[in-house]
């Protein structure tokens, strides 16, 4: 998670690119014959097997605007416009989507005063983890003889399929009100603190974007190896991250199946009427899950680095959004930090219904302030979703304003949250997400390779504001 230098940053060119898949996957050269196409591509079929990028037609410019009326529009079998969007061709149309993230409380919550701080501001949405496990401590693990929830499986540590869910879609309305005393769910599902922090926030008149079902929170279960956090790994895989982070292994299919589940009933619970939450950020930079695992050792196991597993993830979790409720929306953070990002994004698309960006230019080096690497991000993705008719949201971007030793500073950071947003939003997003609020009261050595994670903030840890909070403040009410 944003460890690229600047020197590795997309180009421009990056923009030809996109467009090239696109023409690829809307029938190939536009002079050649339509037979030779496939007559409904899918989005995988945008990026080649074996990686390779076709030259874009030289007619179509080096600029960021999309491809002319002579460009084929694309296939059916792309993702379609959602309805909210249907009209889409100017970001300038749409209402602009303000937001910062935040770390909630012990207790779950914002404090008070980052509630303050959030209506100061002026922001219209916060973003915030929900940790899978928050909700479903220990694993609703599914017996298939007793078909029964709560207890394991016979063969396995849960027997859950995403078939079993398609066959009893009554299970997404138990799980999603585990409280109503027919619920088979009743004292294995707790959405207390969600509730809390949705009704907190919609009370202050601001939108919750939660991120959900990063595989870092997920449930634990306890077997004969003690108790570890499930992952979407063989059964004789145990894994461990640090001191008491462990994972075990219940199989891909349970894996998908039970985050199916859960993202349903999110959806089902706080998106029905009224409406409390319409987006839904979902997993965590899917496409740096590589990094998750080699460097940061945030996930372990080998399938994370499998793209067609972390594909078919997002479009579990879609489907199961959709199936929860019809009124919630899926976006996910692509790190444009990835040299393979655009493709990654391309392979996402029919899974979100705006395209979500997310990275730190400056994370390994304070200077030159590097607002390009995000612009260039935001024109790319720009153009791909000019394509699909999906507005491009930047769901968290920031720069830090220390260790000071390390070069870092308040004014830095400040010149940049002048500049970055109001140069997305003219590179076509139509959202802009800060990260993050507050600084961090951690213990984080300077040196270490995430020194910067507890600078990102606003506001200090004695709750002055730094001069980048009235810069943000500025850009919003303007």
């Amino acid at each position: 998670m944003r460890n690229e230098s600047r020197n590795s940053r997309p180009k421009l060119s990056v923009v030809l690119v996109v467009i090239g898949l696109l023409a690829i996957a809307c029938g190939g050269d536009q002079q050649g014959s339509t037979e030779s196409a496939s007559p409904n591509p899918s989005t995988e079929e945008v990026v080649s097997s074996s990686g390779a990028v076709s030259e874009p037609d030289e007619s179509v410019s080096s600029s960021t605007a999309p491809p002319t009326s002579a460009t084929p529009v694309p296939s059916t079998s792309l993702p379609e416009p959602i309805d909210e969007f249907d009209d889409f061709t100017d970001p300038e149309t749409l209402e602009r989507l303000w937001g910062v993230v935040f770390d909630r409380s012990p207790e779950g919550l914002a404090t008070d005063a980052q509630i303050a701080q959030m209506q100061e501001l002026g922001i219209g949405y916060a973003k915030f983890w929900v940790p899978w496990n928050e909700t479903e401590p220990e694993l609703a693990a599914y017996n298939a003889t007793s078909s029964e929830f709560g207890i394991a499986g016979d063969s396995q540590p849960t027997e859950l399929t995403r078939d079993l869910l398609a066959a009893n879609p009554e299970w997404i309305e138990e799980y999603a009100f585990p409280e109503r005393p027919d619920s088979r769910f009743h004292d294995l599902i707790d959405w207390s603190r969600l509730d809390a922090q949705v009704d907190q926030l919609v009370a202050a008149g601001i939108t919750p974007l939660p991120l959900i079902a990063d595989a870092t929170t997920a449930p634990w279960i306890t077997d004969v190896d003690g108790r570890a956090k499930i992952a979407p790994e063989p059964l004789d895989f145990r894994g461990e991250t640090g001191p008491g982070n462990t994972f075990t292994g219940v199989g891909t299919e349970a894996y998908l199946a039970h985050v199916e589940l859960y993202a349903a009933a999110a959806a089902r619970r706080y998106s029905e009427s009224p409406n409390r939450i319409t987006w839904w950020n979902l997993e965590n930079e899917l496409n740096l899950a590589h990094l998750h695992v080699q460097v940061f050792g945030w996930r372990t196991g080998d399938v994370w680095l499998d793209d067609a597993f972390r594909t078919e993830l997002l479009e579990t979790l879609s489907r199961g959004l959709k199936l929860g409720s019809p009124n919630a929306l899926a976006t996910h953070n692509v790190s444009f930090h990835d040299p393979n990002w655009a493709e990654d994004l391309v392979r996402y698309a029919g899974s979100l219904d705006a395209l979500g960006l997310g990275g730190y230019p400056n994370y390994l080096s304070p200077v030159p302030l590097n607002t390009e690497m995000l612009i260039d991000a935001v024109e790319t993705a720009s153009a791909l979703g000019k394509q699909l008719g999906k507005p491009v949201f930047v769901l968290e971007t920031g720069n830090p304003s220390g260790p000071v030793s390390g070069g870092w500073n308040e004014e830095l950071q400040a010149e940049y949250v002048s500049i970055a947003p109001v140069d997305a939003l003219n590179a076509g997003a139509v959202g802009y997400i800060h990260f993050l609020l507050n600084d961090r009261d951690w213990d984080n050595p300077e040196g270490d390779l995430q020194q910067v994670e507890i600078h990102w903030g606003l506001v200090r840890v004695d709750g002055t504001y730094k001069s980048s909070f009235k810069n943000f403040q500025d850009v919003i009410s303007d």
